[in-house]
């Protein structure tokens, strides 16, 4: 979790454990407990983003150059795939 520039939370997931899905609905969940304050961004996060009163809240933006995934604002959760050095590489992609 980042506040800011500063990371306020980490947590390391091995290799493997989590589909690509799965991260995208942990990240969401994270920001849900700890970045929203009330039920009513939570359901205006949730609505269709045609709608005046949607909030992007919960977005999953992904930045390419970065490899990094990210949800909220701030703070929010960014995701990365790193080596045992903490040093991002690039996911492999399979056929």
């Amino acid at each position: 979790m980042m506040d800011g520039l500063a990371i306020s939370m980490e947590q390391t997931i091995p290799e493997g454990l989590l589909t690509s899905r799965k991260l995208n609905e942990l990240l969401v969940a994270l920001t849900v407990k700890y970045c929203l304050n009330d039920e009513e961004e939570i359901v205006r996060s949730y609505y269709r983003r045609n709608v005046k009163k949607y909030l992007p809240l919960l977005e999953i933006r992904r930045d390419r150059n970065n490899n990094t995934m990210q949800c909220g604002e701030n703070p929010y959760f960014v995701a990365s795939l790193v080596d045992e050095n903490g040093k991002s590489i690039t996911a492999p992609r399979l056929n």
